[in-house]
């Protein structure tokens, strides 16, 4: 009985320090987010920003402006390689249906 406590108590707390973690990864994105946004709502509101983005949409280039044109596919691309590089894939300290998920199952069920 000892033990099962001491199996379901770490568990537990590995599922609790799962979502501890992906709560933490939120609230990081969102502090990001409402900073960008709060910078953006500061720059939108100038002039300067308004000829920018006509501009921009337009692809036309202001006096000593050289213009570039990206297709779309190779910003996609690019936006990818950025996001598997800045955020890489993090290995899970539990997974269901891994060796110790087998384990558990035979300690707890019997099975």
């Amino acid at each position: 009985m000892f033990l099962y406590s001491v199996f379901n108590s770490v568990v537990i707390t590995i599922k609790k320090v799962d979502i501890l973690k992906n709560a933490e990864k939120e609230v990081n994105s969102l502090r990001l987010e409402n900073l960008n946004l709060s910078i953006g709502i500061k720059d939108m509101s100038t002039d300067q920003y308004l000829e920018k983005e006509a501009r921009d949409r337009l692809n036309f280039g202001g006096k000593g402006e050289v213009v570039f044109v990206i297709p779309e596919p190779m910003i996609e691309y690019a936006k990818n390689e950025v996001n598997s590089i800045v955020n890489p894939k993090v290995e899970p300290v539990y997974e269901s249906g891994s060796n110790i998920d087998k384990w558990l199952q035979f300690v707890v069920l019997g099975v």
